[in-house]
């Protein structure tokens, strides 16, 4: 249990850490603060969906239907550290685009059940140099899929201009 610990912990921060640096990076020139509580909140959201796929798919019998729930689970935390993460930002002017609402829930869904695919078809034969490169392959096409989750994400949300985009050091609203 000690390593399926130490994965969802660095898979949890690795994914807060994109959440949150992209966040500050769309909106850099905004004057917005997190409540911290819920920046909390989802990151432990996403550690608990995580963990609990690891732990489910270590077992030593995974069924199917295991794996499904699996990929549910990360999923979860996928969409938790997202919306959680949103609401942690301390500001009543955000609403979401319906449809780049349902796109970041899919791509989510689907970033979950290839993290779910990647262990299970992990060749353990391969060695060396053919492991690096499936390696890599799988780690190029989730990280994409993971940008694009967090890019459907921020493409969904609407501000209210008047409330919550403020110009800051001397810009005029027309260059916002």
């Amino acid at each position: 249990n000690g390593w399926i610990l130490v994965k969802a912990i660095v898979m949890s921060v690795g994914i807060g850490a994109m959440q949150y640096v992209g966040l500050m990076g769309y909106l850099n020139h905004t004057n917005f603060s997190y409540t911290p509580f819920f920046a909390w909140f989802a990151l432990g959201l996403l550690f608990l969906g995580c963990y609990l796929a690891f732990l489910l798919m270590s077992r030593k019998k995974t069924t199917k239907n295991d794996l499904f729930i699996a990929g549910l689970l990360l999923t979860g935390g996928l969409l938790g550290v997202h919306y959680m993460g949103m609401r942690a930002i301390v500001s009543n002017g955000i609403s979401y685009h319906p449809l780049f609402l349902m796109g970041s829930v899919l791509l989510s869904f689907i970033s979950g059940m290839y993290t779910i695919w990647i262990v299970i078809t992990q060749n353990k034969l391969l060695t060396g140099q053919l492991r690096i490169i499936q390696d890599a392959k799988k780690a190029i096409v989730l990280a994409l899929l993971l940008s694009a989750v967090f890019y459907f994400g921020l493409a969904e949300l609407q501000f209210e201009t008047d409330y919550f985009l403020q110009p800051e050091m001397g810009l005029e609203a027309t260059y916002l």
